[in-house]
This record gives structure tokens, C-alpha cells and sequence, in this order.
């Protein structure tokens, strides 16, 4: 005899929880998936007040002025001398402190700074850092960096003679005395070529 097939169904799935089980994975990937950071350079910014402002050019002694110009290639000159990037370090704190009291580096001359009294200081000091337009980000904010490293040793370091702490845990007015013993006076501008004008 014949065997008579039977028709069967076919099962349906059941697509209820689809769009569930949709949004489920979407979550996970977007959770677990890490982005592409996007590059940024690292600075930390002084305050407002700490840096004088100046709203004309005013003339400075040339003893008083530390000239740090890079150039396209990267290479550093601090009043047209070449200086390695492992060296700007020092210039710069020489510059600053001037502690043999040499008449080519920044004058120096006593001045009553409330919590240190009457003290020495070079206060009168301007560090010009001139870059040029093909200066890469790289050479520039090293630079910076270098400088603004010296000021914040020099301030570190006064800290600690003077009020026996860390700058950081200096109260205000210690903060405003050190800032009055190392001013930070650092002026920035581009080089303009003869022929771009």
C-alpha cells in the first residue's frame, strides 16, 4: 500500500523579541567598543594672574631680555646662541636667577615681598619666546613647557626654604609672595619674514 505523506507545517519563528534582542547588542557594541581619542596637547595653564599683561611694547634692557626664538627646522637660539633642547633648561633658570650677579644677565635689586621681607630679585627679567610660522607643534610647546617648568622648580624651591611646604600647599598670600620673588614674564610672537609682508 501506499504510504500517504502528510503534509507538515512549518514551524514560524517567533520574531517577538527581534527588535529586543536588536537593541540588546547595539547597547553591548556601544559600551564595549572603544572610540579613537582624539589627539590633544597637554598644557596647563597658569592663572590669569600670574603672568604680567602688557598692553603696548615697552622697552626693555637688553640684559633684561632672554630672546628665545625656533626656527622651521626645530633648532633653538636664546639671544642668537644655539641652544640644545636639554639645555634650554638651565639657560633659562640662569637667565632668571642671575646668582653671580653678572652684568649680562637681568639686574638685580632689592625689594620688600610681604611674608620674605627685603629680598633680591630680578624681577625686571622678560623671556620672549619668537617661533616661526613653519615651527612644528612638537618644538613649540617644548619649549614652553621647558620654560614654565623652570619657573614653577624655581617657585618649588623657594617654597620650601621660605615657608618650609610644598607650593602646593601654600596658602594665598605665600602663593602671591613666591609669584612676586619669580614673576613669570614670557611674551610669544610669530616671526615675520622680509618677504611676507
Amino acid at each position: 500500500m501506499w504510504n500517504r505523506r502528510t503534509k507538515r507545517d512549518i514551524p514560524e519563528i517567533n520574531a517577538t523579541s527581534t527588535a529586543d534582542m536588536a537593541f540588546m547588542l547595539l547597547v553591548f557594541f556601544l559600551l564595549t567598543t572603544s572610540m579613537e581619542k582624539e589627539k590633544v596637547i597637554p598644557r596647563i595653564l597658569s592663572p590669569a594672574n600670574d603672568s604680567v599683561m602688557v598692553s603696548k611694547p615697552v622697552q626693555v634692557k637688553k640684559r633684561n631680555l632672554l630672546e628665545i626664538k625656533i626656527n622651521a627646522s626645530g633648532e633653538i637660539l636664546c639671544n642668537d646662541r644655539t641652544v640644545a633642547i636639554t639645555d634650554l633648561e638651565e639657560t633659562v633658570r640662569l637667565f632668571i636667577e642671575n646668582p653671580e650677579n653678572d652684568s649680562s644677565l637681568p639686574e638685580k635689586h632689592v625689594r620688600n615681598i610681604p611674608l620674605l621681607g627685603d629680598v633680591t630679585v630680578t624681577d625686571g627679567h622678560v623671556i620672549a619666546i619668537r617661533y616661526d610660522e613653519d615651527t612644528d607643534y612638537h618644538s613649540y610647546f617644548e619649549v614652553q613647557n621647558k620654560v614654565i617648568n623652570v619657573y614653577r622648580e624655581l617657585r618649588e624651591e623657594l617654597c620650601h626654604k621660605a615657608f618650609h611646604c610644598e607650593y602646593k600647599d601654600a596658602d594665598t598670600d605665600e602663593k602671591e609672595a613666591l609669584r612676586a620673588y619669580y614673576p613669570q614674564r614670557i611674551s610669544e610672537s610669530m616671526i615675520i619674514r622680509k618677504g611676507d609682508r
